[in-house]
């Protein structure tokens, strides 16, 4: 699959390396949840877990 795809489907979002709206340096992401309020921690890290 590719890379949008893996995101989408674990609930992730990349920015680049400058922050939102930036590109990114040397295929470098910052990679975070995009789901942000109304699920706990150890929920968001099971999504991930459970891919």
């Amino acid at each position: 699959p590719k890379f949008e795809e893996i995101l989408t489907r674990l609930r992730l979002q990349k920015r680049g390396t400058g922050g939102v709206d930036t590109a990114s340096v040397g295929g470098v992401f910052d990679i975070s949840n995009a789901d942000r309020l109304g699920s706990s921690e150890v929920e968001q890290v099971q999504l991930v877990v459970d891919g």
